[in-house]
C-alpha cells in the first residue's frame, strides 16, 4: 500500500495520553504521526491525527472544540479533576439550579483562566506538570480562554451526603483547559468544583460520530478499509479557499518560488493549493501595493 497523506479522526479511550495514541497509530499503519491537540489522558473522545505528510498541515486546521464533561461541586483537586488530591475539605453547596445556570452563562466569552498545575505547558524551559511533581513551587501562566457556547445538560444536586453533579456541554476555541474552566465556575460559586469526565464531541470538522477506535484501526491495518477512513488533506482544509496548479505551476511553489494569484483572493489570506490529485500545500496571498498580487508557498509537500 504507497503512504497515506491525510487526517485521521481517532475515539481516544480514558487512561491513554495522546502521545500514546499517536505511537499506536503510527504502528499500526507504518507512518508518521502528530495529533492535533492533546486531550488528558483520563478524557476521551476525538483526538484528530496528521498522517504522513498531512502532519505538516495540522496547524491550519479548522481549531472550535466541543466537548461534554461532568463535574463535581463542593471539591478541589492539584490537578483540577476527580483523579488528583483534594486540596480543601469537601464543602456544602448552596447555590440553587438557577445560579449554577446564571454564572455558567457569565463564563461565556473571552475570560481569564489560570493553566492547570499538572498540564504540558512549558515554563521556563520545564513542563508545569514535572516541575510539579518534583515539588517545586511554580506559579501557573493566565491566558485568555474563549467560551463561545456553555449549556448544562442536567443538575443533580441530592441531599448533602451525596456528590453535586452539572453536566454540561461547552464549544470553546483552540488551548482551553476545560479543567481550568470548571475550575473557575465552583470558585465563583464559592463551593469548588472538579472536573469528573470528559469527551471531545468534536474537532473543527472532526465529530465524534465519525470517529474510529484503535481496535478497529488495526482490524483494518494493511487493507484498503484504511484509505476509507483516512480524510483526505484537501477535504480537510476545505475551509480555506482553493487555487489549483498545474504541473509547472506547482514545481515552482515546491522549489519555493511565489506565483500569480487567482483572481478573487484578499491579501494576506490563506488558500490550500491544490494539483489535479490533491493537495500539495498551503500558500498566502502576498501584496505590496506595487506589484501584482501573488502566492507565497508556506508548507508544501515535496514530490513523490
Amino acid at each position: 500500500m504507497s503512504a497515506i497523506c491525510g487526517f485521521l479522526n481517532v475515539r481516544k479511550p480514558a487512561g491513554m495520553t495522546s502521545s500514546d495514541v499517536v505511537e499506536e497509530v503510527r504502528s499500526i499503519l507504518g507512518e508518521r504521526c502528530g495529533h492535533a491537540g492533546t486531550l488528558d489522558p483520563q478524557a476521551e473522545g476525538v483526538l484528530v491525527i496528521g498522517v504522513g505528510p498531512a502532519r505538516k498541515f495540522i496547524s491550519y486546521l479548522a481549531g472550535d472544540k466541543e466537548y461534554e464533561g461532568v463535574m463535581l461541586l463542593g471539591m478541589e483537586s492539584d490537578t483540577l479533576d476527580s483523579s488528583g488530591t483534594m486540596t480543601l475539605p469537601r464543602r456544602p453547596v448552596t447555590a440553587s439550579p438557577d445560579k449554577i445556570r446564571e454564572t455558567g452563562a457569565d463564563l461565556v466569552g473571552t475570560i481569564d483562566l489560570a493553566v492547570p498545575v499538572y498540564s504540558a505547558v512549558h515554563v521556563g524551559g520545564r513542563r508545569l506538570y514535572e516541575l510539579a511533581r518534583s515539588g517545586v513551587p511554580v506559579s501557573p501562566p493566565v491566558r485568555p480562554a474563549v467560551i463561545h457556547a456553555l449549556e448544562i445538560l442536567e443538575i443533580c444536586l441530592p441531599p448533602h451526603d451525596r456528590a453535586s453533579r452539572v453536566r454540561f456541554r461547552v464549544r470553546c476555541a483552540p488551548g482551553t483547559y476545560v479543567r481550568a474552566l470548571t475550575a473557575e465556575w465552583g470558585r465563583r460559586l464559592e463551593c469548588g468544583a472538579v472536573l469528573e469526565r470528559l469527551t471531545r464531541t468534536r474537532s473543527g470538522p472532526f465529530a465524534i460520530e465519525r470517529a474510529i477506535t484503535l481496535d478497529k484501526l488495526r482490524e483494518l491495518a494493511g487493507t484498503d478499509g484504511v484509505r476509507g477512513v483516512i480524510v483526505p488533506a484537501d477535504d480537510a482544509l476545505a475551509h480555506l479557499p482553493r487555487a489549483s496548479f498545474d504541473d509547472s505551476g506547482a514545481r515552482r511553489l515546491r522549489q519555493g518560488q511565489a506565483v500569480p494569484a487567482p483572481g478573487g483572493f484578499e491579501a494576506g489570506s490563506l488558500v490550500r493549493l491544490v494539483l489535479a490529485d490533491g493537495l500539495i500545500g498551503v500558500g498566502r496571498v502576498d501584496s505590496d501595493g506595487k506589484h501584482p498580487i501573488v502566492l507565497r508557498p508556506e508548507r508544501m509537500i515535496s514530490e513523490g
